[in-house]
């Protein structure tokens, strides 16, 4: 908590932070407010919507103490230039606020299955000047092969996973990457892969879409690893330069580089 002090612009939002770890460090406790939405303040102003007793906030300190993707934006000499970004796993929408704060000139992609996860997108977007008219937001897994899954919730609201098990009432339709990019022209500047674990059966099948990929941030999870990653980057289109953004033994996060194709060659501008 004394860490995450750095994170926020008032002393609200940290009580905030220290009432939501006390929800999670304490589940079964008769907390009051836990899942309720709440608005914090960062230092440099922004504002988020986050929900109490989930992993929300964690995401947040991802993204401002950790420094998840500030290793993305150095593939982007002119990031003003870039003009689409696709994010698989979209979460709760504060990396989608990420790119849109780093990328002024681009429209977002965002893609998650949840629902509740999609509201508070919704929310965090409209917290922004122009977040809700550049983005687009697909309620979808992202897989190798379009069906209906359910989602496996026992990880928690940031690890949702898609099972092909007993049908429940959630009942989420699943997209290719193929499907995705149909809502898209031109060039990918930066695609965001985090579909826990989908990755694997995503590039067990062709992959011809690599080539529009200029940047690929992709978080892979065990059984596929580095190793398979590079092999199916092999496979396709483009030539790639990977590098480890962060390691872990149950995921770990790379930074792949389609040095195919130049960051000087224009993208297509975007549909209004």
């Amino acid at each position: 908590m004394w860490h995450n002090r750095r994170v926020f612009g008032d002393t609200r939002s940290w009580f905030v932070s220290a009432r939501n770890a006390a929800c999670i460090a304490f589940p079964d406790a008769p907390l009051s407010g836990r899942g309720r939405i709440e608005i914090v303040r960062t230092r440099d102003g922004q504002q988020y919507a986050v929900r109490l007793g989930a992993s929300d906030l964690s995401v947040l300190y991802e993204l401002e103490r950790q420094h998840e993707y500030d290793t993305a934006l150095l593939a982007f000499p002119r990031p003003q230039d870039a003009r689409w970004v696709i994010d698989m796993g979209a979460n709760v929408g504060l990396s989608l606020r990420f790119w849109l704060r780093h990328f002024p000139g681009a429209r977002v992609i965002g893609v998650e299955p949840d629902a509740d996860n999609i509201q508070m997108c919704k929310r965090n977007l409209s917290l922004t000047q122009d977040g809700e008219r550049r983005t687009t937001l697909l309620q979808a897994c992202v897989g190798g092969s379009r069906r209906t899954v359910s989602l496996d919730r026992r990880r928690g609201a940031w690890g949702y996973r898609m099972t092909d098990g007993p049908a429940n009432s959630d009942q989420i339709p699943v997209i290719t990457v193929d499907d995705v990019l149909q809502t898209t022209d031109g060039v990918i500047d930066l695609m965001k892969m985090d579909i826990e674990g989908a990755e694997a059966e995503v590039f067990a099948h062709p992959t011809p879409w690599l080539a529009r990929v200029r940047v690929l941030v992709i978080e892979v999870h065990a059984p596929f690893g580095e190793t398979d990653l590079h092999a199916a980057l092999a496979r396709g289109p483009g030539t790639w330069d990977v590098a480890p953004m962060r390691t872990g033994d149950r995921a770990s996060v790379y930074l792949a580089r389609n040095t195919s194709l130049s960051n000087d060659v224009p993208a297509t501008a975007p549909t209004p």
